[in-house]
C-alpha cells in the first residue's frame, strides 16, 4: 500500500485523496486469494517500480529513478514472468504522462523525454537479467521457453482465456 500512497501522493499532490487511492489496495488479487504465498511479494515489487518511475516523471530526475524503477522490476521479472504485462502499463503511463502532462508545462520537452524515460528504465531492467546471463550462460529467452514448457506440461490448460483474466 505504501508505493500506492507514494504513486498517487505524487501524481495528485493531495495526502487524503491519495488515501483513497491507497484503499483499493485490498482488491489487488493477490493479496485476496494468496496472502500465504510469494504471490505477495510481486505487486509490491511492481507498484514500488511504478512509484519510482512517477516520481521521475514528475520530477524530471528521471534517469536515477527510472533505472532504480527499471531494477526493481527485472528483480520482479526474475522471479516470475506473471509481471511482464506491467511493462505495458509503464510505457503507456511515460507517454500519457508526457503527452498529458510535460508538453503543456513550461519547460516543453520534445518526444526525446519519454524515449530516454524507456532507455533508462531498460537499463535497469536489463540489469539482473545480465549479470545472470554472464553468470550462467542462460538468456531470458532461454528460460522463457522453458517456463512455458514446463508450465503447459504442468497445466493442461489453454493460454488464450488466461490472456485476458490474468490482469485481474
Amino acid at each position: 500500500a505504501i508505493p500506492i500512497y507514494a504513486a498517487a501522493h505524487t501524481l495528485l499532490g493531495d495526502k487524503q485523496r491519495a488515501v483513497s487511492v491507497m484503499q483499493w489496495w485490498a482488491l489487488v488479487p493477490a493479496f485476496l486469494m494468496f496472502a500465504p504465498t510469494w504471490n505477495t511479494l510481486y505487486p509490491l515489487l511492481v507498484t514500488a517500480s511504478f512509484a519510482l518511475l512517477i516520481a521521475g516523471l514528475k520530477t524530471r530526475r528521471v534517469a536515477l529513478r527510472a533505472v532504480l524503477a527499471g531494477l526493481l522490476m527485472s528483480v520482479a521479472t526474475f522471479l516470475n514472468f506473471s509481471v511482464l504485462p506491467a511493462l505495458l502499463l509503464f510505457g503507456l503511463v511515460t507517454l500519457g504522462y508526457w503527452v498529458i502532462v510535460a508538453r503543456h508545462e513550461d519547460d516543453t520537452p520534445s518526444f526525446l523525454f519519454p524515449v530516454m524515460t524507456g532507455v533508462w528504465f531498460g537499463v535497469g531492467l536489463l540489469s539482473i537479467w545480465a549479470v545472470y546471463w554472464l553468470y550462467s550462460g542462460l538468456t531470458p529467452l532461454d528460460l522463457w521457453v522453458e517456463t512455458f514448457g514446463a508450465h503447459t506440461e504442468l497445466v493442461q490448460r489453454d493460454y488464450l482465456p488466461w490472456l485476458f483474466l490474468h490482469p485481474y
